[in-house]
């Protein structure tokens, strides 16, 4: 799957095959393994705060760690990668509010943490709050 010149192929997963009670419900195909662990570390929570669990596979890492967002959509039974998600490090979590506050950057000129308001598979970003 994922390939670099110096090391080859180093990992990913063809085809993830994903059941509910025992039923295929979907096939995702292709995840790269984007920080060249040679396997890639899935990460379930209810992230959208919806009563359905969720996972993530990690995407960047350098200083700090990234990662894609696969949220459940219970009307179509499915995962769907949700690209605003993308790159958001969760520091808390408001359930009652379904609000989520980041884990800041730390880099140089901006240490701010970011809240977040979720909208179903949906993450908008509210307000910058400094460090």
């Amino acid at each position: 799957m994922s390939y670099s010149e110096n090391k080859g192929y180093y990992g990913g997963i063809s085809e993830l095959h994903i059941y509910k009670d025992k039923n295929h419900i979907q096939t995702i195909k292709n995840i790269e393994d984007g920080i060249a662990l040679g396997y890639i570390y899935m990460t379930f929570y209810d992230y959208n705060m919806d009563d359905h669990l969720d996972f993530t596979i990690p995407i960047d890492c350098g200083k700090s760690c990234y990662d894609s967002y696969y949220i459940f959509n219970p009307k179509t039974n499915k995962f769907e990668h949700s690209k605003s998600w993308d790159y958001v490090r969760i520091d808390k979590l408001n359930k009652s509010k379904k609000q989520i506050l980041s884990i800041p950057d730390g880099n140089a000129g901006d240490a701010s943490h970011y809240l977040y308001q979720v909208e179903g598979k949906r993450l908008i970003k509210v307000k910058a709050i400094k460090s």
